[in-house]
């Protein structure tokens, strides 16, 4: 009997050692797993559940937003322009593909109809108002549906349970006065998502994602939810703010959410007898360049995301070469750098001549610095140039991170001119304009040429663009100036003539009165 007791009290040892060793063999990894895990299936819980998620086929949407755009002030130094968004979409879910619309009004007021449609594999983007289409690169249509994705909770938390693997708990925080589980996971672009749940409610508070961006350098971009609202057996939030670098990038309210609408397919077709352009988004493609005269190079069309492509032109002087425009990003100016060595060796690009601070337009900014160009600029840009180029960068640090030159910078308040007896370009500041206080246009008299970005309403195919107030005081300016052009060089896809501009200019009058 006492045997048995000592057999059995020992087994009972060896059980209970193995269980705490059990607990205490499970890596820091296992324990974060597990920990995230418990939070994202309460917050999916919290939400109605996998089983009502499932329920789901589509989800139709209309909204009204504001988007503070730093960066497009009419004043380098002046508050940005709120430009108003109404929306509306429907995101199927059984059909793996989306629909979203856009109508919005640009600063100085160009009226836009942008919409974006996706499946799993294809997609294109369309300027309704001009009724063109550009098919979306494989990238581009794969950046867009994470963007779908994560446009509501109950797409982005099951994309996390998706995701299991890459689950990881961070902790508790405080936020907006009130405690948070924090976890984390790697969608599939390899982009890290930070999730807060409110501890007492278990819904998804806001997400976090960090980024390096022109502006702001090292940053982090919030989505943050609220106003959540029984839609069916789901929770949906209908109010979501939009915060980079602590700042308000979008503040968003969902007048509508419905589910299960099955969405008309022609939703999902492109309009009809619209125009085809070129591919939109992916990789960069090669720079390809039109001869416009002796010397004279316009760089042609180079690809976003969405409807608009930005173009800009170089001049090859005796001794140097003076570019305008350094649109997008640092990567596109190494890539026109490189394209403008090419095209004439041995002539160092000793100018770049922004046409105005909007940051599509100067994105490319620091690679001209890093070549050791100067900038010739007006005067209010040149605290906006400095700002920009003292932003570190230490997620993806470029060139003039790498080996930092100083900023030499020109101004001038009305009218320049460069000459070297063989060519000659004088720049003129035509603000104020309703789309910038100072704007700048240069003019090749010789040649008949001037080169212009956001003034003249050329999309990439050939149907004008929006008009507004924008085109038409360009367009008297230039009436008032007698200057003798023939080729208008735009910052937005392609060449156009004095004549496209006038018919542009009669239809915007037209519209006025019609708005009147």
């Amino acid at each position: 009997m006492k045997k048995s007791l000592i057999i059995v009290s020992f087994v009972y040892i060896i059980l209970c050692n193995a269980s705490i060793y059990a607990q205490q063999s499970k890596t820091a990894t296992e324990n974060s797993y597990t920990r995230a895990r418990q939070v994202l299936e309460r917050g999916i819980e919290a939400l109605g559940g996998l089983k009502n998620f499932r329920a789901v086929d589509d989800i139709a949407f209309k909204s009204t937003a504001e988007f503070p755009e730093k960066g497009q002030s009419l004043n380098a130094a002046g508050s940005p322009y709120i430009r108003p968004v109404d929306g509306e979409g429907v995101i199927d879910l059984h059909g793996k593909r989306s629909y979203r619309l856009g109508q919005t009004v640009f600063t100085g007021g160009a009226r836009y109809s942008i919409s974006t449609v996706v499946t799993e594999k294809t997609g294109f983007v369309a300027d309704v108002t001009s009724n063109a289409v550009y098919p979306l690169a494989a990238p581009a249509v794969g950046g867009n549906n994470r963007v779908v994705q994560r446009l509501f909770p109950i797409t982005l938390l099951q994309t996390a349970l998706s995701r299991a693997a890459t689950l990881r708990w961070l902790g508790e925080e405080n936020y907006a006065g009130r405690k948070q589980q924090v976890i984390t996971f790697a969608d599939s672009d390899g982009s890290q998502l930070t999730l807060f749940f409110d501890t007492q409610s278990d819904l998804l508070t806001k997400t976090e994602v960090l980024g390096d961006r022109f502006l702001e350098g090292l940053s982090t971009a919030e989505n943050i939810y609220s106003n959540y609202r029984d839609v069916g057996r789901v929770k949906m939030p209908f109010h979501v703010i939009t915060k980079i670098g602590g700042e308000i990038a979008t503040d968003l309210t969902y007048a509508e959410i419905r589910f299960n609408t099955h969405p008309n397919e022609a939703l999902f077709e492109a309009p009809k007898d619209a125009e085809v352009g070129p591919e939109a988004g992916g990789a960069l493609k090669p720079i390809t360049l039109t001869k416009l005269a002796k010397d004279v190079y316009y760089i042609n069309a180079i690809s976003t995301n969405g409807i608009f492509f930005y173009s800009s032109m170089f001049v090859a002087f005796k001794d140097y070469v003076m570019v305008f425009d350094s649109p997008l990003s640092t990567d596109v100016s190494d890539a026109v750098i490189a394209k403008i060595k090419e095209t004439v060796p041995n002539k160092p690009i000793k100018y770049l001549v922004p046409t105005h601070h909007h940051i599509d337009h100067m994105g490319g900014i620091r690679g001209y610095i890093a070549e050791g160009s100067t900038i010739v600029t007006t005067p209010s840009n040149q605290r906006f140039i400095e700002k920009v180029i003292s932003v570190p960068h230490p997620l993806n640090p470029d060139t003039l991170s790498l080996h930092p030159l100083p900023l030499s910078v020109e101004t001038f308040k009305d009218k320049r001119v460069f000459s070297d007896g063989e060519h000659l370009v004088e720049l003129y500041n035509l603000g104020p304009n309703p789309h910038a206080d100072e704007i700048v246009m240069a003019y090749l008299p010789q040649v008949k040429i001037v080169y212009v970005s956001d003034l003249f309403p050329v999309n990439f195919k050939g149907r004008n663009g929006p008009t507004s107030q924008v085109f038409v005081d360009f367009y008297e300016k230039l009436i008032r100036m007698n200057l003798q052009i023939e080729t208008i060089a735009s910052g937005h896809g392609r060449l156009g003539t004095m004549e496209e501009l006038r018919q542009s200019v009669i239809a915007a009058k037209k519209q006025a009165q019609v708005n009147k």
